[in-house]
């Protein structure tokens, strides 16, 4: 395919310069409307999943964030720097401790994520132009920001900040047309080779199968959500695996190198500037392929479909036109001419500090004091899987009445049961699943965990919102159980034709935690 492009790219660029080459104003289109997108199922999952999780009497409330930050600060600009978001404005101070006093901070949860999704629904469904577009990304930015600075553990993963930093560099100030392109192009360079020098640097680690090329014949069995192909895949034959392996590098190592390879060819012009363009239109192709092939493997949550939308910066309009139907260039055309996707990406430190200029200009008295970006998601570095397991462990939470039997929790992306069918729910993000499996892989250690103990303790008195998190709840009718537990247990994809119709087997390992009861929870959560 990438030859196909190259070679009828260079042809019509050596007779003519096609209408659109050099123009993006389709891909940009298409980019907005992919964050918006994207937006959209976060908001939608913030309004299933926020009071559950990070509501007043949420697993990791919201509230005991904004007491830290106003215990520490005592000015609003200061509060508001060390946790940029809009729930301070209904946070009542943390002399209000009884939770009847706190419920609008639930409503405040609900409110930014409704607000976030009404930015973000006009602009994926009809598009908007300048303005609009401009204060549509904003509104997603400062309503997502809102909930991730509050949202810790549960919004803590490295794709909720990716998707704020582009977001953010989206916003900057409208720059040349080819200043922007190459700004996302860079962004392309940094993720792909990125996530390639990760792995490298895995060498050395429990397990290195980046190197002896056996990475890939346990990915599939132990990335964190597996979905429907992932079995199958594992089942291929090693060479296949070992092919796949290597197959990554080098399209993670070697691939970028088409990006400024094309850069320099486009410069000429001519035929030679039409093999430019067929080079990085060849890398769009194999970056967007690359991270659809991942996103069919598992359930990566969104930050693989994230990490495609810098990628359509690498074909113009007329490319766009050629593989597309007519009819759709001029409703991409114009959805979104002016949108501020053109932006100059920047890299930021994590202090800005402007008094050194303020003094070379003799108004040192006005200098406003530092600013840290860490809290605004401005200093992001792009994060990948650098090591392979070699096991998949998984949690298994189970409880008990007196004088009946131990009864197991099932969650929704994470089902006990080793018959329960694999589903695609990607980029659904459960996300107390996801903790879970970070859980998993922690041990032990997982078991002395705040939220951890507080989903225990939520569980033991049947807590109504954190049922509607579970797939099922095996006490939802009747008692609550008398005591639970945590075992860990080993998971192996059964072989395709069992017998027994099970999607896995599976072996305790351990157990995490002896049982116990509500009670004595509540006592491990006062101290």
């Amino acid at each position: 395919m990438v030859l196909v492009v190259a070679a009828s790219l260079a042809s019509s660029s050596a007779v003519a310069r096609p209408l659109g080459v050099g123009s993006f104003g389709a891909a940009r289109a298409l980019a907005a409307r992919a964050i918006a997108g994207l937006y959209g199922v976060g908001f939608l999952m913030a309004l299933r999943q926020n009071r559950a999780l990070v509501g007043s009497r949420g697993l990791s409330p919201a509230t005991a964030t904004l007491d830290r930050v106003a215990t520490r600060q005592s000015t609003w600009r200061r509060r508001v720097e060390a946790a940029p978001t809009l729930l301070w404005f209904c946070y009542q101070g943390k002399e209000l401790d009884a939770p009847k006093k706190r419920v609008s901070l639930d409503a405040g949860l609900d409110v930014v994520a409704a607000s976030g999704l009404a930015c973000a629904a006009p602009l994926f469904l009809f598009g908007a132009g300048g303005g609009p577009g401009w204060l549509a990304l904003a509104g997603c930015y400062a309503c997502y920001l809102s909930l991730a600075t509050v949202g810790a553990p549960f919004y803590s993963y490295g794709w909720d900040s990716q998707l704020l930093e582009t977001t953010a560099l989206c916003l900057l100030p409208q720059s040349p047309q080819w200043l922007g392109v190459l700004a996302f192009r860079w962004l392309c360079f940094k993720i792909m080779l990125g996530a390639g020098l990760i792995k490298l640097r895995a060498r050395g680690r429990a397990t290195d199968g980046w190197f002896d090329l056996s990475a890939m014949s346990t990915f599939f069995e132990t990335q964190p959500l597996p979905g429907p192909l992932s079995r199958r895949l594992h089942f291929l034959p090693k060479a296949a695996h070992r092919f796949a392996t290597a197959s990554n590098h080098v399209i993670e190592l070697f691939a970028p190198a088409l990006l400024p390879l094309g850069l320099a060819l486009s410069c000429v012009g001519g035929a030679v500037g039409g093999l430019g363009r067929a080079a990085t239109a060849g890398y769009g192709l194999v970056h967007i392929l690359f991270q659809g092939g991942l996103v069919a493997s598992g359930n990566l949550s969104f930050l693989n479909y994230l990490t495609m939308v810098p990628a359509l910066m690498c074909f113009d309009d007329a490319f766009l036109g050629s593989v597309g139907p007519a009819a759709a260039a001029p409703f991409l055309q114009r959805t979104l001419i002016d949108n501020p996707l053109a932006a100059m990406n920047s890299t930021f430190d994590r202090v800005v500090d402007v008094r050194p200029a303020y003094r070379a200009l003799g108004l040192s008295d006005d200098a406003p004091r530092p600013v840290n970006l860490r809290a605004f998601r401005l200093a992001n570095a792009f994060g990948a899987f650098g090591s392979v397991n070699d096991r998949k462990n998984a949690l298994v939470i189970e409880g008990k009445r007196d004088g009946e039997d131990w009864r197991e929790y099932d969650f929704r992306a994470l089902p006990a049961d080793p018959t329960a069918k694999l589903r695609q729910v990607s980029p659904w993000h459960w996300r107390l699943d996801w903790q879970l499996w970070i859980s998993a892989c922690r041990g032990r250690d997982a078991t002395t965990e705040r939220w951890f103990l507080t989903l225990l303790h939520k569980l033991a008195t049947n807590d109504e919102a954190t049922s509607s998190l579970l797939n099922e709840n095996p006490f939802a009718a009747g008692d609550p159980p008398s005591q639970v537990r945590v075992s860990q247990y080993t998971y192996k994809f059964a072989p395709l034709d069992d017998p027994d119709g099970r999607v896995w087997t599976r072996e305790q390992s351990g157990v995490l935690l002896k049982p116990t009861d509500a009670a004595s929870l509540k006592v491990a959560l006062d101290k």
